[in-house]
């Protein structure tokens, strides 16, 4: 999943916040981060993951992994599936509660992908 990362920049820059968009369960990319940089603090977000259910298969603690039940959406309204809107937010506002809640206020990385189950959970609830 890691593609085109510069490895030089993490020997270098010392990063210390990523972000993840996207896990369904594979956490792969946060513990590849981890083995590189044991101190990182992860936030992923993803809104059709179980906060609880993530704790028991991570183990990781809120000090280092921050799991935030919320799928990212653009400003456009409109574009979420209805009845889900409160699982969504923008990015800038979960900027503004990774600051308010854990003082991150910017991310040295961020890695976003969907999976092909999360295009189908969408569209199980749309129809």
């Amino acid at each position: 999943e890691i593609y085109g990362c510069n490895s030089e920049y993490f020997q270098r820059a010392e990063p210390h916040h990523f972000f993840s968009g996207g896990s369904g369960f594979d956490y792969v990319y946060e513990s590849i981060i981890y083995t590189w940089i044991p101190n990182a603090r992860i936030v992923t977000a993803d809104c059709f993951m179980n906060r609880e259910e993530v704790a028991r298969s991570t183990g990781w603690k809120e000090d280092k992994f921050v799991f935030k039940e919320r799928c990212l959406t653009g400003d456009v309204r409109g574009d979420v599936p209805k009845g889900l809107e409160d699982k969504f937010v923008t990015f800038t506002q979960l900027l503004n509660e990774c600051k308010r809640k854990y003082g991150i206020d910017s991310f040295n990385a961020v890695k976003v992908n969907i999976e092909a189950s999360e295009l189908y959970s969408v569209k199980c609830v749309v129809k």
